[in-house]
């Protein structure tokens, strides 16, 4: 075996990069014939969201090896060539059906959680859990999208106490986030 002349192939250079621990690349051939390495990494100031998926030009060197273009992975890229196929894995939902997507997950839940949530009218209805955060197993999913937006309304019994925490990335708020309201 002999290693790659270029490498490190991909990897984080400076703690400044919005993507750091980038690593376990594949490479994948675009319809075109270009191609790309996917592999994941966590987001600078949001290691504790897990790594997403990354695709990152690579291109073929004359001597057979490859090596990364030097691509801006905080910026978008062109979409490979090729028609896009569905992947069945939406990050939106509208909660018109019984079921919940496979974008949500109640962090550190089990079986007894999938009695605290109900759909009304497109709305997803959830029932409270635990007095603190480390108790409370909430309902999250992780969205890669800065845009993605939250509408949330509240109703509290009275003398409850409720929150809410959204986590998001500079410059992106949520759309509407309405205050704890006293039934």
């Amino acid at each position: 075996m002999e290693n790659s002349p270029y490498n490190p192939v991909i990897r984080t250079w400076s703690a400044a990069e919005r993507w750091w621990s980038k690593g376990h690349a594949s490479l994948v051939e675009a319809p075109d014939g270009k191609w790309f390495a996917v592999y994941h990494a966590y987001e600078n100031g949001f290691y504790n969201l897990g790594r997403q998926t990354l695709l990152e030009p690579i291109e073929w060197t004359p001597d057979g090896w490859f090596k990364a273009t030097g691509a801006d992975t905080a910026k978008p890229i062109a979409k490979p060539a090729g028609d896009a196929v569905p992947h069945g894995l939406a990050l939106s939902d509208d909660f018109t059906t019984n079921k919940m997507g496979v974008q949500w997950s109640f962090y550190g839940g089990n079986a007894a959680d999938r009695e605290r949530f109900r759909y009304e009218a497109g709305t997803l209805v959830l029932t409270a859990k635990g007095a603190t955060p480390r108790d409370s197993s909430p309902l999250w999913f992780v969205c890669g999208d800065h845009a993605y937006e939250v509408s949330v309304e509240m109703d509290i019994d009275p003398g409850a106490t409720a929150g809410c925490c959204c986590s998001t990335t500079a410059g992106c708020t949520p759309a509407s986030a309405t205050r704890p309201r006293t039934s």
